[in-house]
């Protein structure tokens, strides 16, 4: 299967799908200079989360764990990014943690929103 995309139109603050990017949008532009379209690419990852969801870059994540001290669940909240070709997790002030790789944790996590569309989701996780 070939790689999927979607954008945020920042003009309408909508989410665009990859079908109104072909048949709406000059894909030539769109993909030399989405800037000028208004526009932020996001790719999918081809990888879901643990309820099926299919992930994307910029989604936000939440993983629940236990913590081994407190024996008390914790939630460590994260954003898709991508860094040398690897889709990676990073905290929500955008810090990536040496073993924070979306391969190995996308089946332990749940999507819940994006970026763009959800912010406010970064920033509580900001005053946790």
């Amino acid at each position: 299967m070939g790689p999927k995309f979607r954008a945020w139109y920042k003009n309408d603050n909508e989410m665009i799908s990859w079908s109104s990017l072909l048949y709406g949008h000059n894909l030539r532009n769109v993909f030399m200079r989405p800037d000028m379209c208004g526009l932020i690419l996001m790719q999918s990852t081809e990888l879901n989360d643990k309820l099926g969801e299919e992930i994307w870059h910029k989604d936000i994540l939440d993983e629940t764990i236990v913590n081994p001290f407190s024996r008390k669940e914790e939630i460590n909240r994260y954003v898709v990014d991508k860094k040398d070709g690897m889709w990676v997790l990073t905290d929500s002030k955008g810090l990536q943690r040496h073993d924070e790789f979306l391969f190995k944790k996308n089946s332990r996590c749940v999507k819940v929103g994006n970026i763009f569309e959800n912010s406010e989701l970064l920033e509580k996780s900001h005053e946790s």
